[in-house]
């Protein structure tokens, strides 16, 4: 691609599901020195001692395609520059907010001397430490003719139920029909200019609705494409995310 790729990495949550649900008797590499859980993408996953941030960073890292890599945190993150320490080329981003796409608005705000608005914006998230080399190249490839941008997906194979909302209860209400469903992963890929016209949309509604940045671009009218991902890409959400992801990077 003649266009240059930049990099966003949201990694300003504080892993409030995760810290909720670990138990307390839990290994001390959880912790933080004063007794506090660490934000989960600063958690160590396996014996070599590589934090899940560092891991979610390496296929960008060894990448010859991406010009440029952000991570984005909050302004009183103490964790970063330690866990970055290594890292000199990539740029720490303070502009972590309330929700994930006002975290990526502030960046695209940060991007604006930086890029043009042909570049392409890659967001990725922290937590999905399981994304492989292919898997990046394969969206890297659908990008080359693509006018809008793209992401990462499954198509859905589990039987889906809607619930009953009118029952305290969980109930089945009905079964969906699958085949057009697919579950939204991480690279999305999208043109600065088409992302940053979609977050300034988001903005003047307050973000309603905005679960990703290609539910924001879809406010606008156009069609992201699907690119097939990976299982092991999956987001590490709740304390059984993270068990599965400490078994597999052991």
């Amino acid at each position: 691609m003649s266009a240059r790729v930049f990099v966003l990495i949201p990694a300003a949550g504080l892993g409030t599901r995760v810290n909720a649900e670990l138990d307390r008797n839990l290994s001390a590499d959880v912790k933080t020195p004063t007794g506090n859980f660490l934000p989960k993408q600063y958690q160590i996953l396996g014996k070599d001692g590589v934090s899940m941030l560092v891991k979610t960073l390496t296929p960008f890292l060894s990448h010859p395609g991406i010009h440029h890599i952000s991570v984005l945190v909050q302004e009183t993150d103490v964790h970063i520059a330690t866990i970055l320490a290594n890292f000199p080329q990539i740029q720490i981003v303070r502009c972590g907010a309330d929700t994930r796409a006002q975290t990526v608005e502030g960046a695209i705000e940060y991007l604006r001397q930086q890029a043009k608005e042909d570049d392409w914006v890659l967001v990725h998230d922290a937590a999905r430490p399981g994304l492989v080399a292919q898997d990046l190249t394969r969206l890297f490839d659908a990008l080359i003719d693509e006018p809008v941008g793209a992401l990462l997906a499954l198509p859905v194979v589990d039987t889906v139920k809607r619930q009953d909302s009118d029952q305290i209860i969980p109930h089945v209400k009905e079964t969906l029909e699958r085949s057009d469903l697919w579950l939204a992963q991480t690279p999305q890929a999208f043109r600065y200019q088409v992302l940053q016209r979609a977050l300034n949309l988001a903005k003047k509604n307050d973000f309603v609705g905005i679960t990703d940045e290609a539910s924001a671009v879809e406010a606008l009218g156009l069609t992201p494409r699907l690119v097939k991902g990976s299982s092991l890409n999956f987001k590490v959400t709740t304390a059984d995310d993270l068990a599965i992801a400490r078994v597999l990077w052991a």
